[in-house]
């Protein structure tokens, strides 16, 4: 006869000695006359390592140092992602994969390279939800990696 014990575990507090963004904490739960040796992740939220031009200069390409809840797929407003000034430039926020947010930028756009964008942090978390929310992040905008030249 299997018996079962539930074992509810209250996850405490973790302050990573190390700047990784993975940490692995094993801990030994005893109660119930059980004792079990449990491995938790605790993940750094996810963070803006560049804002880029595209090469048109008609969107500003936003990758993270990982992986994000948020993935791929259909676009949507830029007002969950980006400060309201820079929301209100660009026409829509697309996640081309989940550590790759591409903003597009309207025909009135006041947004350039050195412009600084705040990227909103309270939605986007590690793909594997072991994160919390990400702070705000103040980023500059980078000019493009290759221009683009217009054709004629």
């Amino acid at each position: 006869v299997e018996v079962q014990t539930r074992v509810s575990v209250n996850l405490p507090a973790y302050v990573p000695s190390s700047s990784k963004s993975k940490h692995e904490v094993w801990f030994n739960v005893q109660g119930g006359g059980v004792s079990a040796l449990i491995s938790f992740t605790y993940r750094e939220p996810p963070k803006v390592l560049s804002a880029v031009l595209s090469a048109t200069g008609s969107a500003v390409i936003f990758t993270f140092d990982q992986a994000t809840s948020e993935g791929s797929g259909a676009g949507s407003a830029c007002t969950a992602y980006l400060d309201a000034d820079s929301a209100q430039s660009a026409t829509l926020c697309t996640w081309t994969n989940p550590s790759t947010l591409t903003a597009v930028l309207g025909p009135s756009s006041t947004v350039e390279k050195s412009s600084n964008i705040t990227v909103l942090g309270q939605h986007i978390v590690s793909q594997d939800l072991s994160s919390g929310p990400s702070t705000n992040m103040l980023v500059a905008v980078q000019p493009p990696l290759i221009l683009e030249p217009p054709s004629l």
